[in-house]
């Protein structure tokens, strides 16, 4: 019966969840590449189409 009422007074609970923040598009994020790059890819174009 513990159960029960305990079970009872968090049903009759007022508090309510707030909606989550929409996160910002990916489209406005700078792509930062690192300063190294050119040790590793020689041609960034064909790497790109590489995937």
């Amino acid at each position: 019966m513990a159960l029960g009422g305990l079970a009872a007074s968090v049903a009759t609970s007022s508090v309510q969840a707030q909606p989550a923040p929409k996160p910002e598009s990916l489209r406005k994020q700078k792509i930062l590449e690192p300063s190294n790059l050119k040790d590793f890819i020689k041609h960034k174009l064909a790497a790109i189409v590489l995937g």
